[in-house]
């Protein structure tokens, strides 16, 4: 899931890569197939920087943005219609190469 999502910019799939990882993880300290010695946690620490990454990733690839709802009456009826307005945070950055283009 996790090379799938990298490829297709699919980053929600991190979530679900990150949450596989530790129930692995729990499951193998529960049958006790892993112990606490200094060879495994060496091993176990890309691990949990994976699943820390994985968490992390999405929430800082999610573009920041506003629900607006109104209400519009069409023949006798009430319809809400919900828009979305996308912050973009982008053109205020002044580190970007091409930003005063």
């Amino acid at each position: 899931y996790g090379i799938y999502g990298a490829l297709y910019g699919k980053s929600e799939l991190f979530t679900f890569t990150s949450i596989f990882l530790l129930i692995n993880f729990f499951r193998s300290f529960s049958r006790l197939e892993m112990t606490f010695e200094l060879e495994t946690i060496i091993v176990l620490i890309p691990f949990v920087v994976a699943v820390i990454l994985g968490f992390i990733i999405p929430l800082k690839l999610k573009t920041p943005f506003k629900k607006i709802v109104s209400e519009e009456n069409v023949n006798g009826d009430i319809k809400r219609i919900s828009s979305y307005e996308f912050e973009d945070s982008r053109l205020a950055n002044n580190d970007l190469l091409d930003s005063t283009i």
